[in-house]
């Protein structure tokens, strides 16, 4: 009976779902600053962008969703000069309560990401700056340059029009046909680039590293 309660708590629940839409014309980046579990941005040919947050638990008692609800923000606004502000967030964290984000945007839009935590997966966008701190980043497609910083997870890169400027701490890293040159600096895991211009490996505490 034991083994049986707890299979039920670890069971995620979907608790809600919050999503905005914001008319993209005149804007040419996107900021977006999120923690999660999951977090998909596409870039897609609509002149839009539009976000949707699903409010996930393993709490199988909903004594604590209209809390979890409260505490739950979601903003999505332009703020002019071409540049428009998403932010996901919880007032304070709430234990067992998770938040998956899916964003879309048009495709030529640049995007500048902070990501606290959770797993990160970037599609079809113009150029792109991410700062991650815990969680695998999985990126395919940048029209320009992408630059990366990540503290922890694997990184994995495919299809950069540009430039590619990755700081690791720890994880393997993987890059594919990068138009541009690649410079990581690494402090931990594996790394391999596969087709590029030109790769620099400024730094790389431990690994092997493979050039193709």
């Amino acid at each position: 009976m034991l083994w049986i309660l707890i299979a039920c708590e670890n069971e995620v629940r979907v608790v809600d779902t919050m999503s905005d839409v914001l008319d993209a014309h005149g804007i040419q980046r996107l900021s977006l600053a999120t923690s999660g579990e999951n977090l998909a941005i596409v870039g897609t040919d609509d002149p839009e962008i539009a976000m949707s947050v699903e409010l996930t638990t393993t709490r199988s008692s909903i004594s604590k969703d209209d809390k979890a609800r409260m505490m739950l923000h979601l903003e999505l606004r332009d703020d002019g000069g071409g540049e428009a502000r998403a932010a996901v967030w919880f007032d304070h964290s709430l234990n067992n309560y998770m938040t998956d984000v899916a964003v879309f945007l048009p495709r030529a839009l640049d995007l500048t990401l902070m990501d606290e935590y959770g797993d990160v997966h970037v599609e079809n966008v113009g150029s792109l700056e991410l700062d991650d701190g815990d969680g695998d980043v999985e990126v395919v497609g940048v029209t320009r340059d992408a630059s990366f910083i990540d503290q922890d997870g694997d990184l994995k890169v495919q299809g950069i029009g540009g430039n590619v400027d990755i700081d690791d701490g720890s994880g393997d890293i993987k890059v594919e046909d990068v138009a541009g040159v690649v410079k990581i600096q690494d402090g931990s895991g594996d790394i391999t680039v596969v087709n590029a211009t030109k790769v620099k490996v400024e730094s790389d505490s431990s690994g092997e590293v493979t050039v193709k």
